[in-house]
């Protein structure tokens, strides 16, 4: 379950880091999710109604590294997919022109 977390910060950070880039800022070397999103509310002031998910992601980029003894739990992994896909969806939605493009399809083999 810990792999799992760690993934749904990754996707988090990912986002927060495409969304600096969508407009054309340089995202820094960092997984800390809070200053991503707070780099993100220069464009758009509304980050803010992310932070506590992204304070909730962020221990997950460093865990995998140094495990604890606080190993993730079936609870910890749900909430984590959750909150992963709730920014994945808020960034989306303030990335003009970005929501239907690179949408993923149950066809991919078809030709």
């Amino acid at each position: 379950m810990e792999i799992i977390c760690f993934h749904c910060q990754q996707a988090a950070e990912k986002y927060l880091k495409a969304f600096l880039v969508y407009n054309d800022e340089e995202p820094p070397k960092t997984h800390d999710l809070i200053e991503l999103a707070k780099l993100c509310n220069a464009f758009k002031d509304d980050f803010s109604l992310i932070l506590p998910k992204c304070e909730y992601l962020f221990p997950f980029a460093v865990r995998t590294r140094y495990p604890s003894a606080n190993d993730p739990e079936d609870g910890d992994m749900k909430r984590a997919l959750t909150y992963a896909h709730d920014i994945i969806v808020f960034v989306k939605e303030r990335m003009h022109g970005f929501e239907g493009r690179h949408t993923p399809t149950n066809n991919l083999c078809e030709s």
